[in-house]
């Protein structure tokens, strides 16, 4: 009877041995930080590429704005401090600021433009007919908009 224990202990193999163990543990952290590396790295490409895409979005949301107002605009009001204001054909007034590092149209209510870029400087030229506007980023990226006003003596 002992020797038929034996053979089945000798015979039946299951689990691992401490030397298969080791090897796993072995090709396991040889290979994780490579991992973790290439995850790291797509992960901030991603992350790039999302802010690309806002500010892309937050400048076409902007450019809309402004063809929407200065299609409709009547006449400039005296400007100070660097506002941008107008009457549109409703005689409603609608003001553009940089509050805050933050492009702000006001008409009626406030309606913030620029939610993550961040404004450093924004001028804008007052020509017969034309409006030139141009915006620069803290990141040092500059955005310009230039209308054709037609018809109108400013």
């Amino acid at each position: 009877m002992k020797t038929n224990i034996n053979k089945m202990l000798t015979n039946n193999r299951f689990g691992f041995l401490l030397f298969e163990l080791l090897i796993v543990i072995a090709i396991i952290s040889s290979t994780f930080p490579l991992f973790l590396k290439t995850f790291i790295q797509v992960q901030k490409k991603f992350l790039v590429f999302n802010q690309e895409i806002v500010k892309f979005t937050e400048n076409n949301f902007i450019e809309s704005v402004f063809e929407e107002d200065f299609r409709n605009l009547k006449s400039f009001q005296e400007n100070e401090n660097n506002w941008l204001s107008f009457f549109d054909i409703n005689n409603e007034l609608i003001t553009y600021k940089v509050d805050k590092k933050a492009l702000k149209r006001r008409k009626g209510s406030t309606i913030i433009l620029t939610n993550k870029q961040k404004i450093a400087t924004w001028n804008f030229t007052k020509e017969p007919n034309f409006l030139k506007i141009k915006i620069k980023y803290i990141d040092n990226k500059e955005q310009n908009y230039n209308y054709y006003l037609p018809n109108q003596n400013l």
